[in-house]
């Protein structure tokens, strides 16, 4: 059985779910190259805004939060399989986004001004 019964339900679970101290940040973009010659399609002239919140404020406030002690490994890792030697990805802590954080805060001084 899902666990939504519908897109509805889905949305406003996302959207009732408390952030915490992370405000929600936006940025618009338009397509700014060449247009073709004759009909132009309408993403190009149109206006995109994207919400976001900064992964970094996210990932700060899940690891200062008690309810999820204990309840996953806050170690960031590499796993690569012994036969093809190809990266696994199991789950948010095994991918190189989370290993690039912590290589960057320990080797970066621009970021270690900004870790949590």
């Amino acid at each position: 059985m899902p666990p939504f019964a519908d897109h509805k339900e889905l949305y406003n679970t996302i959207d009732t779910t408390p952030l915490g101290n992370v405000p929600w940040d936006s940025f618009k973009l338009k397509y700014s190259g060449e247009h073709p010659m004759g009909a132009v399609p309408p993403w190009m002239d149109q206006t995109y805004e994207f919400w976001f919140c900064p992964a970094h404020s996210l990932i700060a406030d899940m690891l200062a939060n008690t309810e999820f002690n204990s309840e996953f490994n806050y170690t960031p890792y590499w796993d690569f399989s012994k036969d093809s030697k190809k990266q696994w990805y199991e789950n948010f802590m095994s991918g190189d986004w989370a290993w690039m954080q912590v290589i960057c805060i320990s080797i970066c001084p621009c970021m270690k001004a900004h870790a949590p």
